[in-house]
């Protein structure tokens, strides 16, 4: 993603800044981060409650997304929409890894839960 805003900078779009599209994939992924921990800290309680967890844990990226546009929009409006833009594509890839990981963790789980129950 780093690369993905250095290409977008410095060839396609050199009006824009290559720091505010860098601190828009950082703090992407820093949500991605933030999100994954709530999930599957809510998920070690109950895993039947999947989509619930999934959709709160979305929910609060979404949140911390909104409260760095709105610190975006205080320093530098120049800067916003490309901000914007280079966030939500960070949030869309950071969020399939998530979501991809979950499962992965969920299914080991499982099949384990199953083996055992065989037994």
């Amino acid at each position: 993603m780093v690369g993905l805003a250095f290409i977008f900078g410095q060839f396609l779009l050199p009006q824009y800044s290559f720091l505010s599209m860098g601190t828009a994939v950082v703090v992407g992924m820093f949500m991605g981060t933030v999100g994954y921990w709530f999930v599957s800290r809510s998920l070690k309680k109950d895993t039947r409650k999947f989509m619930g967890a999934l959709a709160a844990g979305m929910g609060v990226k979404m949140l911390l997304g909104l409260v760095s546009v709105l610190v975006v929009v205080l320093i530098d409006r120049r800067i916003i929409y490309e901000y914007v833009v280079v966030l939500l594509i960070a949030y869309l890839v950071f969020t399939s890894f998530e979501v991809y990981s979950l499962n992965r963790n969920l299914r080991a789980e499982n099949s384990e839960s199953t083996e055992v129950a065989k037994e």
